[in-house]
């Protein structure tokens, strides 16, 4: 008996040895800025990646992640990339500022978390052309390049908001629109009487023109009704017809029209490759608010 309870108070104990490891791995260690538990990169491509992104973030002091999981486990993906960055001290700065991918292989889901300042470099139109950009390495299996493209585009808008420039358009730059031209030219024209501006017809004239073509239209037209002396509206329909001159000699019945109704079928849609999801601002499970949004792959 006493080794039953032995026994069982050990399994105890390295059940809740192992939960806390786990729970200590994605809530409050720190972790790397490239977290690849699905192993989609090889070493080489996994150190490049990470000192890329620890260099992006020691000169901009802003945060930028990526992760590649097998399992959401059952959580939605929105939810895991936020409490994936909330939950392991991502982010630099008061705000903690950054910018999260979550590539998830459960459901072939990826998507973009931003938080802090990210949440204004990378607005819903930024983050969806990133989106657009490296979707379709990441459908032909080459993570490597979706995600170092992904650090790329990241570095350059960071960058162009440290500059004041937003789609191309440098906010912070001295425009002086003072131009003082002085091409030395002098016009002086001399109009002779052929070429000076007439006098305009008097206003009088416009409602005399206007009586006198009216009263020219009622003579035309009352010389035409007077041509029409023999002829006196028929009270119905039949009276314009010459008796005998129709002869119906075949029938038939023609359908003229047509109205159908279609109701769409409700079908599942699994949005591969789809249309991106997500978008404004939301506070995560820690209170933390995010931009961002996703799509599959």
């Amino acid at each position: 008996m006493i080794k039953k309870i032995t026994c069982f108070v050990l399994t105890a104990l390295l059940c809740l040895s192992f939960s806390t490891v786990v729970f200590a791995y994605y809530y409050g260690e720190s972790l790397p800025r490239l977290i690849d538990d699905a192993e989609l990169l090889n070493e080489d491509d996994e150190s490049r990646i990470l000192n890329k992104l620890d260099g992006i973030a020691e000169a901009y002091e802003f945060d930028v992640i990526a992760a590649t999981v097998n399992s959401l486990e059952g959580k939605g993906v929105q939810e895991y990339a936020d409490d994936l960055y909330d939950y392991n001290d991502f982010g630099l700065g008061d705000k903690k500022d950054g910018i999260l991918l979550l590539i998830s292989m459960e459901d072939r889901d990826v998507y973009i978390s931003t938080t802090g300042y990210g949440i204004d470099v990378f607005p819903d139109s930024v983050w969806n052309y990133i989106l657009d950009i490296i979707v379709p390495y990441l459908s032909n299996g080459d993570y490597s390049s979706a995600i170092e493209t992904y650090a790329s585009l990241c570095e350059e808008y960071i960058d162009n908001a440290e500059k004041g420039i937003s789609d191309g358009y440098d906010y912070n730059y001295d425009y002086n629109y003072n131009y003082d031209y002085d091409y030395g030219y002098d016009y002086e024209y001399d109009y002779d009487d052929d070429y000076r501006p007439k006098h305009g017809l008097d206003i009088k004239w416009i409602p005399i023109s206007i009586i006198i073509g009216m009263v020219i239209s009622f003579c035309i037209m009352w010389g035409f009704r007077s041509q029409l002396k023999s002829v006196h509206r028929k009270p119905a329909a039949r009276d314009y017809q010459i008796p005998g001159s129709m002869q119906i000699t075949e029938q038939s019945d023609m359908f003229l029209y047509n109205r159908v109704t279609r109701t769409p079928r409700q079908t599942q849609n699994n949005h591969r490759g789809g249309g991106s999801h997500g978008g404004g601002v939301h506070v995560g499970s820690s209170g933390r608010s995010h931009g961002g949004g996703g799509r599959k792959f």
